[in-house]
């Protein structure tokens, strides 16, 4: 063994970084439960404006399906996100 080769330090059966300064914890479920949350409030945004929409004028623009099929679109790969 060479004294000047750095020990890598283990806790439990993982092992640690060599540096210090770099974060040694998972953020994954963390930006999922943002992407998630986001997703939901954009969802209910565009659906309340397609609602009122189709209420007050009984006719959507093409700008308004564009922004439904973007939703279906973010929902889906929020899920695949998820789902891995």
């Amino acid at each position: 063994m060479d004294l000047d080769e750095p020990l890598e330090p283990t806790f439990g059966n993982k092992p640690r970084p060599l540096n210090p300064h770099v974060p040694d914890d998972d953020r994954g479920p963390a930006l999922l439960g943002f992407c998630i949350s986001l997703t939901l409030v954009a969802s209910f945004t565009v659906f309340a404006r397609v609602y009122v929409l189709l209420m007050m004028q009984r006719v959507a623009g093409w700008d308004d399906v564009f922004m439904l099929l973007a939703m279906v679109s973010i929902a889906n790969t929020t899920a695949i996100v998820q789902h891995g």
